[in-house]
C-alpha cells in the first residue's frame, strides 16, 4: 500500500513538474522540407501511368430532310438519356440583333421549357438548361430512356414556335436587370476590363451577353421573337443524344417530334475572328479600401484547330492549371503569400484565351506579377522545363478529355460543342495523339508567345499603388473606376 502511494506522488510530481512549463514537450523538427527540391530524390512522386491513345466512341449520325442533324452514341450503363440541342445561328454576337436579345430570348425560351416540364405531372421530366453562348445556343437535358418522346416533344414546341407569351419576356427582363447590377462588383468590373484591353473596345466579345442596363430595357417581346425566327433553323441545329437508345429509335423519334420543323433563313454569320488590338492601357487598377487584392492576366491563344493548341493547352496547365504548378508552389509554399494560382483556359472556335488569377495582399500584387513574368521566362527555356512538371501537365489535359467521353451527358455535349466549332468526336483522338508526342520545345514556344509586358494586367487593390504601377509600364497604366 505504501510503495503505491509513494508510486502516485512520483507521477503527480512529474505532471506538475510538465504543465509548470520548464519541460514541456515539444514537436520535432521536419527531417524533410515541405516543397520538393533537387538534392531530394526520395519525395519525387512515382512515375505517371502510361496512357493509351484515345479512342473515342462510334458516333451514329444522319441528316434530315430539312437539314437537321442528328448524332446519337448508345450507352446502355443506365436507363438514362442525355439530351442536347445545338444551334450554331442562335449566337449573342449576332449582327443582325440588338445586344442583348440572343441572352434574354434564351431565358424565355427556359421558362417556357420549365413550365412545360412541371405541367407534366406523372413524368420524369427535368426543366432544360439553357445557355446562349459566343458560339451559340445549348439545351441540355437528361431523362429517363422511357421519357425520350415527351422529351423530344417539349423541345420540338419550342423550336418550332413562332411567338412568346409577354410575361416570360417581363420575367426575362427582371433576371437580366439582377445580372447588370451583380455585373457593378469590383471583381466582374476587373474582367470586363480585361476583356476590353484583350479584344478592343469594339468587339463584341468585350462586353456582357445581356448587354448593360439601357440595352435590357429597350428589348422588347418583337426582339425576342425575331431572336428564335432567326437563331432557330434546323439547318443550323444538332441534336445529340447519348444513352440507352440505339440510333434507329432514336432517329425514328426525332423524325416524329421535329420532322416538321422546317423553318428557312438566311444563314447567320459567326462573329467576326478577332482582332485583339494593342491596348494604350493594359496595366489596370480597380482601387478598393481594402488590404486584399487580386491579380488577374489574360492573354489570346491559338484556335482549337492550329498546330499550337495542344502546347498552350499544357502551358496553361503548368502557369495554374493544377495544383503542382510552379507558380503554385512559389506563391503558396515558399512565400506564404495566396493559397495558390489558378490558370483556365477559354476555347472558342477560332481562338482561345487564357486566364490565370491569384487573390493576393495589395502589398504583394507588383511582387506577384514579377513572380509570373519569372515563371514564363522560366518557361521559354525547353531545359529548364522539369520532366515530371511537364508529363504531369500532359497527362491532366489527356485525362480531360477522357472525362469529356465518360458520362452520357459529358458525350452530348461534346457532340454539341464539336458542332458549334465545326468539329467532330474524332479531332479529340488527334488532339490526344497530339498531347501524347508533346515536348518541351513545343510548350517553350507557346510560352515564348505569351506577350510579357503587352497582355492585360487588371489588379483589384488599395489606389495607394497606383504610382507604383505607372511607373513600371509608363504610359500604358490606367483606372477602373467603380461606379
Amino acid at each position: 500500500m505504501r510503495s503505491t502511494w509513494l508510486a502516485l506522488c512520483v507521477a503527480l510530481a512529474v505532471m506538475h513538474a510538465g504543465c509548470g512549463g520548464a519541460s514541456r514537450a515539444t514537436l520535432p523538427a521536419p527531417h524533410r522540407p515541405l516543397v520538393r527540391t533537387r538534392d531530394d530524390a526520395s519525395r519525387a512522386p512515382p512515375p505517371l501511368a502510361t496512357l493509351p491513345l484515345l479512342e473515342v466512341p462510334e458516333v451514329h449520325r444522319t441528316t434530315l430532310a430539312t437539314g437537321l442533324d442528328v448524332q446519337v452514341v448508345p450507352r446502355t450503363e443506365l436507363p438514362l438519356v442525355a439530351i442536347v440541342v445545338a444551334s450554331r445561328a442562335f449566337h449573342i454576337h449576332d449582327p443582325g440583333s440588338p445586344r442583348g436579345a440572343a441572352s434574354l430570348t434564351a431565358r424565355v425560351m427556359e421558362r417556357e421549357l420549365g413550365r412545360m416540364a412541371l405541367a407534366a405531372r406523372g413524368r420524369e421530366l427535368a426543366a432544360p438548361d439553357v445557355t446562349a453562348g459566343g458560339d451559340g445556343l445549348l439545351i441540355a437535358m437528361q431523362v429517363p430512356s422511357t421519357e425520350v418522346v415527351p422529351a423530344l416533344t417539349m423541345l420540338s414546341a419550342v423550336l418550332r414556335a413562332e411567338d412568346c407569351f409577354a410575361a416570360d419576356v417581363e420575367l426575362a427582363r427582371v433576371a437580366h436587370r439582377e445580372l447588370v447590377a451583380r455585373a457593378q462588383t469590383v471583381g466582374r468590373l476587373a474582367s470586363l476590363g480585361a476583356l476590353v484591353s484583350l479584344y478592343g473596345p469594339e468587339d463584341p466579345r468585350s462586353a456582357p451577353s445581356y448587354g448593360s442596363a439601357l440595352h435590357v430595357e429597350r428589348l422588347q417581346r418583337a426582339h425576342c421573337i425575331a431572336q428564335r425566327r432567326r437563331g432557330l433553323l434546323p439547318a443550323s441545329t444538332t441534336i445529340a443524344i447519348a444513352g440507352d437508345i440505339t440510333p434507329e429509335e432514336a432517329f425514328a423519334h426525332v423524325q416524329g417530334t421535329l420532322g416538321a420543323w422546317a423553318r428557312t433563313g438566311a444563314a447567320v454569320p459567326p462573329a467576326p475572328p478577332p482582332t485583339f488590338p494593342q491596348s494604350e492601357r493594359n496595366l489596370l487598377l480597380v482601387p478598393v479600401r481594402s488590404e486584399e487584392g487580386s491579380l488577374m492576366i489574360v492573354e489570346r491563344g491559338p484556335g482549337p484547330d492550329e498546330p499550337g493548341f495542344p502546347a498552350f493547352a499544357v502551358l496553361t496547365r503548368m502557369l495554374g492549371g493544377m495544383f503542382a504548378a510552379r507558380m503554385n508552389i512559389e506563391v503558396r509554399e515558399r512565400r506564404g503569400w495566396a493559397y495558390g494560382v489558378s490558370a483556365e483556359l477559354g476555347v472558342a472556335a477560332d481562338h482561345s484565351t487564357v486566364r490565370v488569377e491569384c487573390t493576393v495582399r495589395g502589398d504583394r500584387l507588383l511582387d506577384t506579377l514579377q513572380v509570373f513574368e519569372h515563371e514564363l521566362w522560366r518557361l521559354r527555356e525547353p531545359a529548364r522545363i522539369e520532366a515530371d512538371e511537364l508529363a504531369t501537365a500532359v497527362s491532366m489535359e489527356r485525362a480531360t478529355l477522357r472525362t469529356q467521353l465518360e458520362a452520357r451527358t459529358s458525350v452530348a455535349y461534346a457532340l454539341a460543342r464539336a458542332f458549334l466549332h465545326g468539329r467532330t468526336l474524332a479531332d479529340h483522338a488527334r488532339l490526344d495523339a497530339a498531347l501524347a508526342s508533346l515536348r518541351s520545345d513545343d510548350v517553350a514556344r507557346a510560352a515564348a508567345s505569351f506577350r510579357l509586358g503587352a497582355a492585360p494586367v487588371v489588379m483589384i487593390g488599395p489606389r495607394e499603388l497606383a504610382p507604383a504601377l505607372a511607373r513600371a509600364r509608363p504610359g500604358r497604366f490606367g483606372l477602373i473606376l467603380p461606379p
